[in-house]
């Protein structure tokens, strides 16, 4: 009985936290693994003459395999290295275009938000 007195609140009190931070636990999270991707692209970038790079092989130098799953995705599994990596085991897209109309440069699969050539990440812009 005691437990159920404690439990019920914290449980609650946990779905009032997810429904205040937007709805789903690993955005946050989420977020973090895309700015890492694209800082790394900028960096990568500042290289080859300010172009972006075009697949995430690109960046192996700056980043782990393991930021290109959102964890909010069950359904994929991680590579456990570059070499590993067949380019399926990534939650998110690439859109590398060198054009200033089309800002997007990743996409979450999960989640709504994206991440854009000046290096922030969050919802799409108008």
């Amino acid at each position: 009985m005691l437990v159920v007195i404690f439990v019920i609140p914290f449980t609650v009190l946990g779905v009032i936290l997810v429904k205040l931070s937007g709805g789903r636990p690993n955005t946050r999270q989420c977020e973090v693994q895309m700015t890492k991707i694209v800082r790394a692209a900028a960096s990568e970038s500042l290289k080859h003459s300010g172009m972006l790079p075009q697949s995430f092989q690109a960046l192996s130098n700056s980043i782990s395999p393991e930021v290109l799953i959102c964890p909010a995705d069950r359904a994929r599994q991680q590579a456990s290295s570059w070499d590993a990596f067949n380019g399926e085991q990534t939650t998110y897209t690439l859109h590398p275009r060198d054009d200033s109309r089309h800002p997007v440069y990743i996409k979450c699969r999960m989640h709504k938000q994206v991440g854009f050539y000046d290096g922030t990440v969050g919802k799409k812009r108008k």
